[in-house]
């Protein structure tokens, strides 16, 4: 949700000529969205029916 918020405002505000409030939070939100797909793949990856290893990938690879 975060790293949603934070790209739909950054557009929104450089149009308007202002500056991103808090843009240290952009590389906090993409290091916690990494290690959040990370343990999501190792989740996948034992996951030992082939058919739902491959939706979770999916899933994985949307985010």
């Amino acid at each position: 949700m975060e790293k949603n918020m934070l790209l739909s405002q950054k557009p929104m505000l450089l149009s308007q000529n202002m500056r991103m409030p808090y843009p240290e939070r952009f590389p906090k939100v993409r290091k916690t969205m990494c290690r959040i797909k990370q343990v999501l793949t190792e989740r996948a990856l034992v996951e030992e029916d082939a058919s739902r290893r491959k939706a979770l990938r999916e899933i994985i690879n949307d985010l």
